[in-house]
Order: structure tokens, then C-alpha cells, then sequence
């Protein structure tokens, strides 16, 4: 016991022995990281090679940190830490995505069309999930790069580039599915979907002379929401204590409701340009998944109670309107084609969904709220 403490505390000064043995862990974590990348890596039964690219970008920047481990400064080594339990947790997406995971007959097919409707550095990884919803991730290659940049004084990005190569250009994306639609080819128009957030974000967050499409947007509306929200203001009971300091109550009131409206009209706006862009790549089939997706839910959910979604039932309106031409009987299915008998009932299906989203009985609940009233006039959303 001569390198201890009566008290059982190491000799010599506890942090230095903390930051030995905090070395010594995180290079055993990079170098399992490493191996777990590899053998993901070496699977070979991927529908595609984005997963196998993933795999390498993981293997060599843990193998990167690992060699690097001695020359890291002691303050940096937990934000090493994080750095690769993030990359780890960034692996489950590759095991999932796996053949046996996924419909393997779709995804070389779906990944070939995703492509085709985005830029050419952005590549895709399908997997399944037990969460019952389409939803997609991204920024995994954005957050190492993030990483990097921010540990010059230890590992300049431009090491992290030169390790891992062309794959530092690559715009990763995984885009989940129900693991319960595994099969279900028609559901999976919601992937559409998914596309147009790509594209949305791309728009919404395009810069014009130091800002952004969405700010400038904003920035026409912003005085006019001002000035509605505190009238709104004027006309709600206040209790005394409240009408005694309204000054100060009444900047609170407006501020906290302009950083609702903003982040509704922003939201509105993504989910709405996401819908156009997959009616607009699948026509039809786009509104068909949409009203059968919808059913599950409250068609006129007020966006404030729905995690800031537009209605359902607005949703199914507005892609009613821009498939609206496809959708007449004589143009799509004459009654005395070949086809007619076969096609006939998914047009009824779909004139139905059309009936559905045309009631409007979603608008007095979008009314009744000044948040949602004063977002959903932007541009006309709620028309």
C-alpha cells in the first residue's frame, strides 16, 4: 500500500491519477469503437453503401482519436468523451439498416429516387423503428465536422478531413419507418415526404444578403403580429396584481407569444413545403397515404396541443388542391377502360380524403388562439 493515502485515496495528487486513468478509459473506448465501426463495416449486407461509408467515417475518426489520446489536453478530455458516445450511438442507425431489418427490394430503388431530388452529396440510410411515425435525422457528419473545428489547439479539422477523405463531404440522412409497415409499399409514399423536409430546410434556411429566406419572411409580418398580440393583450382579464405592474407583464406577454408564433409559422411552413414536395414527386398516391396515415389522429388539433403540426385535416386539404387535376375520373380511369374496375375504388378512396380535408373544421380551432391565428396568416396558410 505504499502509493496510497491512509484514507485509500492514491498518492500524488487525485486529479492526475483521474486524468491517467480517464486517458487510459477513453482509448479503450475509441479503440472498441473502432472495432464495432469495422465489423458494421465488414457485414455486407447493406441494400446500399451509404451504411458501409457511415461505418468508415466512425472506424477512422475513432481510430484518429485513439493515436491522438496522449496530446489531448486534460479540460478536453470529456468533450472527448462525448464526442464518441455520440459516435457510438450513431451506429445504431447502420445495424438496424441491415437486410433483414429492412424492405431490402425497395431501398436500392428508394435510395436511387431520393438522389435524384436532392443534392449530390446527400446520401441516405433506411432503417426501421418501433415508434409508430416516418421521421428523418441528420447532421451526423455536420456534428463531427462541428467537433473538430472547435479542438483546433488539438486536432485541426483539417486532420479529421484528411483521415476520413471523401466521406467528410457526404450529407448523411437516415430516415426512419414504422417496423410494423416493414412491407407496406404504399405507406411508404410518406418517404416523399420526408424528401421535401430536405428540401424545405434548404430553403428556409437559404441565406439572402446575411439572412435567411425564413427571416426575411418573417420580418414582413413581424410588426403586424406585434400589434395584434398586444391588442389580444388590452382585452384578457388580468388579475390585480398583473394590472398593477402591466407594463412590465405586457413585454413579457408579447415577447413570449411572438417566440410561440414564430416557431408555429416556421413549423407550418416546414411541414406544409414538405407535403407539396411529396405530392409533387408522387402525385396521388402522396394524398392516399396522407388520408390513411391521418386517420390515427384528431383531424382538427389545434397545432399548439400536436407538437406545433398543422391540422391533419388542413394538411389533406392543401394536397387535395395541388393533386386536384389528377384526381378527375374521366382523365385517369375512363369508365370503359381496361383498367377501370381495378382503379376505381382508390379514386372513390381518394375523392373521399378530398371531401375530408374540404369540410374546414379545422379553422375555428386554429382561430381561437392568437398564436396560431397570427402564424397561420402568414403567407396565407390557413387559406
Amino acid at each position: 500500500m505504499a502509493n496510497s493515502t491512509k484514507d485509500g485515496k492514491p498518492a500524488g495528487g487525485g486529479e492526475d491519477w483521474r486524468s491517467t486513468v480517464l486517458r487510459r478509459e477513453l482509448a479503450r473506448h475509441a479503440c472498441g469503437l473502432e472495432w464495432l465501426a469495422a465489423k458494421l463495416e465488414e457485414a455486407g449486407d447493406y441494400p446500399t453503401e451509404t451504411a458501409v461509408t457511415f461505418c468508415r467515417i466512425i472506424r477512422l475518426t475513432a481510430r484518429l482519436i485513439g493515436s491522438r489520446l496522449d496530446s489531448a489536453p486534460v479540460g478536453k478530455l470529456p468533450y472527448i468523451f462525448t464526442i464518441m458516445r455520440n459516435m457510438g450511438q450513431y451506429l445504431r442507425f447502420v445495424e438496424r439498416s441491415r437486410i433483414e431489418q429492412t424492405p431490402w427490394s425497395m431501398i436500392q430503388a428508394t435510395e436511387v429516387f431520393l438522389k435524384q431530388h436532392t443534392p449530390k452529396e446527400c446520401c441516405f440510410i433506411l432503417r426501421p423503428q418501433w415508434a409508430y411515425n416516418y421521421s428523418i435525422k441528420s447532421g451526423f457528419v455536420e456534428t463531427l465536422r462541428a467537433y473538430f473545428d472547435s479542438l483546433p489547439e488539438w486536432m485541426p479539422l483539417s486532420e479529421w478531413e484528411q483521415a476520413v477523405g471523401e466521406a467528410a463531404k457526404c450529407r448523411v440522412y437516415c430516415i426512419s419507418f414504422p417496423r410494423v409497415e416493414r412491407m407496406n409499399v404504399l405507406m411508404h409514399v410518406n418517404w416523399g415526404h420526408e424528401v421535401g423536409h430536405i428540401v424545405a430546410s434548404e430553403w428556409l434556411n437559404t441565406e439572402l444578403n446575411g439572412r435567411t429566406k425564413f427571416d426575411v419572411l418573417w420580418a414582413k409580418s413581424k410588426t403586424g403580429i406585434e400589434r395584434q398580440i398586444r391588442a389580444n393583450y388590452e382585452s384578457v382579464n388580468r388579475s390585480p396584481q398583473e394590472e398593477l405592474l402591466k407594463s412590465f407583464y405586457r413585454e413579457q406577454y408579447v415577447a413570449a407569444t411572438m417566440k410561440e408564433v414564430q416557431e408555429l409559422t416556421q413549423s407550418g411552413f416546414k411541414e406544409l413545403i414538405s407535403d407539396f414536395i411529396g405530392a409533387h414527386l408522387l402525385g396521388p398516391a402522396a394524398l392516399a397515404c396522407l388520408g390513411e396515415f391521418s386517420t390515427r389522429y384528431e383531424l382538427d388539433a389545434n397545432p399548439c396541443d400536436c407538437g406545433r403540426y398543422p391540422p391533419w385535416r388542413m394538411r389533406l386539404r392543401k394536397i387535395a388542391e395541388v393533386v386536384g387535376e389528377d384526381l378527375a375520373e374521366n382523365d385517369c380511369c375512363p369508365s370503359g377502360s381496361e383498367h377501370h374496375a381495378l382503379v376505381a375504388p382508390y379514386l372513390r378512396f381518394l375523392g373521399k380524403v378530398q371531401l375530408l380535408g374540404s369540410a374546414k373544421s379545422d379553422l375555428p380551432a386554429i382561430e381561437s388562439d392568437i398564436r396560431t391565428r397570427e402564424a397561420y396568416k402568414v403567407s396565407g396558410l390557413a387559406n
